[in-house]
Formats: structure tokens, C-alpha cells, sequence
């Protein structure tokens, strides 16, 4: 794992700082058997040019070098790579900052990383560029955690479960003001697919982990790193930090961790041999002129440079058509997603400013679980972000859904009711016989069903 920005030039989790070493032995010992499987999947090969971005301690290099023998190579990558040990004739150590460094285009068999994208505020840059990297038919593997995804649950006092959770909550806000995005794992396999890559294939990788194991000596050490941030910024106090070393560092507690999740996908094409290269090898000299375009945008069809914007924009749109149709089937989960917001004035709480999850579910007296997965829900469709675990704020077309002028929420409510939805689930029935299906599930047609119903008929 590479650092993890603090703001747009300086890091929090620098692999100069001493915890480090800790950080990469743990990173190791829990993740690199989920690693390796997928590796052995995508079925790495002797004579495989391989790139590893950010490869923090070193141990997938030196995997990937071993496996891919002489007639392979391996380029790792790091923005600081002081603590990467690969010593292997066939590797390169590169110290390389992948969202604006030199790199190789169509070169690669393997571009892997770990721990990496969710740090940057230019992940969308740096993934391009991974992809521009790979020959075509190559392989992209992309791994990192969704710390959104679940709640953590841990095995212990009340008192301590509350501390826990004030320490891990606390670590998530430095990070996410450093501009890591806490729910980009769940969005792999969209990310990907929208990029063009195909046999796509994303799984997340869960455990309950033991007190005084690697994955709470993971923990252990980034508090202790970041100990002067969290106390400087009022987030907590030493006696805070020192209880919870002790609480994660005992036999006694353990805890679910974050989902680390893993995505993989092709980059369409045939694998080929570029001209100019030796052994397999990729060389820049070899790739065709396309490959060499700028990454943020390319060229439109009259030659002239897109912006980063309108290629991203592009991308998002040349969904397979098996993509689109399903997102059609499922339409209907969305308008039902929009239509509890609006019921339960989510949005008149999230008015204020970023809120917690149990704070709106108080207000609009619901479940606090319950409510989290709504608002999760209601983040994938736009009508709020998930700004820390478990904190929203509402997007701009949210404000939409508050009581007020220009409000769209009676409409939410009313168009996707029984109203509505009852006769359009009739449509077959309709098309064979040409009759209203109205009256078939109403009992009579829309509007004098919505005057009998004057409660709902307001709404529509």
C-alpha cells in the first residue's frame, strides 16, 4: 500500500514513518493469499510483462517476478519506495507517482493494484492510466476496501464497543478529509465495466478477526501514525488511543473487518506481441498512435482533445447492452429508494449539513439500520453521499426532495404509489385485451380513483 494523501501534495501514512513496517507485515500476512488466488485465476504466466503500482513492502513483486521468470519482467512502482525489497533480475524498482509520472502505454500483460485508488482524489486519472498501460487482452486487478460497507461489530463491553467505534470512526475522518473515497470498492465492478474492460468479475473478501492479530495490529499501528492528527484535531485524546491499543491488542476482543474487496477485467483485444520488443516484452515503440494520446481525454472524431470530463462522460455511456437492460429491469428499486426518502424527510434532516445515520433515523423515527441501508441505497442514485462512515450530506438533487417551493417530493410519493404503479404492472394484461388497466386494479379509471382517494390524489 502505497501513502495516503493528506491533502493534495503531503501524505498521512507515509512509508517513511516507522509504523510502516508494521503496516506492510500485517497488509501481507492478511491479503496476499486473496491476492495470489486472483493472480492464479487470471492465469499469470512465465514471460508475463507485469506492472504493480504502489507495491508497498514489496511481497506481490517479488511473487510476480518468481512467476513470471527470466523471460518476464516485473516494474514496481511506489510514490516512496524506500521500504520495497525486490532484488530480482527481472524487476525494476521505479520511485513514480501514478497519476502524473511517465508510464508505458499498451505494455503491460498485468497491472495490479492494492490499497492505492481509494487514497487518491485523482483515482479516476490514476485508473485510466493502468488501463492505458495494459497490451491488449491484458489484465487489470484492482483491490481495496469498502470501510462503508458494514458496520463493525465487535465482541466486547458495551463501553468498549462505543470507544472502538469512536477510534475507527475518527481514523476514517482523517483519511476522508485527506480525499479517500470510503465506499469505492462497491463500485468496482461498475468502474470497471464502464471503462470498456470485459470479464469482469468482483468479489469482496470478509473476516472476524482476533485481538492481537495481523489485521488489528494493521489498525494498531496507522492510530498510533496518525495519534498526533487525531488528538491535534479534537477527534480524540491520548487516553482514548492508549485504551484502544489495549482493547484491539487483547485475546479476549475480536471484530468483522472492512471488506477488501478484489476486481478484475480484460482489456478487449487479442494479446499480441508488440513490434520492437524482446522476449514478449512490451515496448512503447510498438504501440500504435492512439495508445500515446493523453489519458484525460483523447481525441474526438474531428481530432481534437476531449477533456478529462467528456471522456469520462463517454465512458459512462458505452455501457454493454446487457448492462443497460439490466439496469431497466431493476429501474423500479430506485423510484422506490426515492420514494422512502421523500415519505421519511430525510432530506429536510440532511438540510443542516452532514448528518449521522442515527441522528436521521431519531428524527424521522426509524430503525438505525434500517435507515443506513436506505441511505446507502439513496447515495447509489444520487440523493446523498456518504461523506464519513455513517455521516451523509445531501447532493444537489436531494434538495429537490425537501417541503418547500420547487419541491419535487409530493411527486415522488404520489408517481411511484399504488396509483400508478398498480396499473402499469397490468401492461401485458393491457396489450392482449386493449383494455385500461386501470380499472382492472383500481377499479375504475385514474381519476376517479384519485378523487375517491383525495390523501393521494393530492400527490399526483
Amino acid at each position: 500500500m502505497s501513502s495516503s494523501l493528506t491533502d493534495r501534495g503531503t501524505y498521512s501514512l507515509a512509508n517513511a514513518a516507522e509504523q510502516a513496517r508494521q503496516r506492510f507485515a500485517s497488509l501481507e500476512a492478511c491479503f496476499d493469499g486473496v491476492t495470489i488466488r486472483h493472480l492464479e485465476e487470471m492465469g499469470v504466466a512465465p514471460g508475463w510483462s507485469c506492472l504493480e503500482v504502489g507495491g508497498g513492502g514489496g511481497s506481490i513483486a517479488r511473487w510476480l517476478a518468481e512467476r513470471v521468470g527470466p523471460r518476464g519482467r516485473v516494474v514496481v512502482t511506489d510514490i516512496d519506495p524506500q521500504r520495497l525489497r525486490v532484488e530480482l533480475p527481472n524487476s525494476e524498482v521505479r520511485r513514480h507517482d501514478i497519476t502524473r509520472d511517465p508510464l508505458e502505454r499498451e505494455t503491460f500483460d498485468l497491472v495490479h493494484e492494492r490499497l492505492v485508488l481509494v487514497h487518491l482524489p485523482e483515482r479516476d486519472r490514476a485508473l485510466d492510466r493502468m488501463i492505458t498501460a495494459l497490451k491488449p487482452g491484458g489484465w487489470l486487478l484492482i483491490e481495496d476496501f469498502d470501510i462503508t460497507w458494514m458496520r463493525l461489530t465487535p465482541a466486547c463491553e458495551p463501553a468498549d464497543a462505543l470507544l472502538f467505534r469512536k477510534v475507527i470512526g475518527s481514523f476514517h475522518e482523517i483519511l476522508t478529509r485527506a480525499g479517500v473515497d470510503p465506499a469505492y470498492g462497491r463500485r468496482f465492478h461498475t468502474v470497471l465495466r464502464e471503462r470498456g474492460l470485459v470479464d469482469v468479475h468482483a468479489e469482496g473478501h470478509i473476516e472476524i478477526a482476533a485481538g492481537g492479530s495481523p489485521a488489528w495490529r494493521l489498525h494498531q499501528a496507522n492510530v498510533e501514525q496518525l495519534r498526533d492528527r487525531l488528538v491535534g484535531s479534537g477527534l480524540l485524546d491520548d487516553d482514548e488511543i492508549e485504551r484502544f491499543q489495549r482493547l484491539v491488542g487483547s485475546p479476549e476482543f475480536s471484530s468483522n473487518y472492512h471488506p477488501f474487496v478484489s476486481a478484475r477485467g480484460r482489456r478487449p483485444g487479442r494479446a499480441r506481441r508488440d513490434r520492437g520488443s524482446q522476449d514478449g516484452l512490451g515496448s512503447p515503440n510498438g504501440t500504435s498512435r492512439e495508445s500515446f494520446e493523453e489519458e484525460a481525454g483523447g481525441r474526438s472524431t474531428d481530432g481534437r482533445r476531449n477533456s478529462g470530463v467528456a471522456a469520462h462522460q463517454a465512458r459512462a455511456t458505452n455501457k454493454s447492452a446487457d448492462a443497460r437492460l439490466f439496469e431497466l429491469i431493476e429501474g423500479y428499486k430506485g423510484s422506490q429508494v426515492v420514494a422512502a426518502v421523500a415519505e421519511l424527510g430525510v432530506a429536510d434532516v440532511l438540510a443542516a449539513g452532514p448528518t449521522s445515520t442515527e441522528e436521521v433515523a431519531r428524527v424521522c423515527g426509524a430503525d438505525p439500520d434500517a435507515m443506513l441501508r436506505l441511505l446507502r441505497c439513496g447515495a447509489t442514485v444520487g440523493l446523498v453521499e456518504e461523506v464519513t462512515a455513517e455521516q451523509f450530506s445531501l447532493t444537489e438533487m436531494g434538495t429537490y426532495l425537501r417541503r418547500g417551493e420547487r419541491s419535487l417530493r409530493d411527486a415522488a410519493t404520489g408517481l411511484t404509489g399504488p396509483t400508478h404503479w398498480q396499473p402499469w404492472s397490468r401492461l401485458a394484461d393491457g396489450v392482449r385485451t386493449g383494455q385500461p388497466t386501470a380499472a382492472q386494479t383500481l377499479g375504475s379509471d385514474v381519476m376517479s380513483y384519485a378523487a375517491a382517494h383525495p390523501e393521494e390524489g393530492a400527490r399526483v
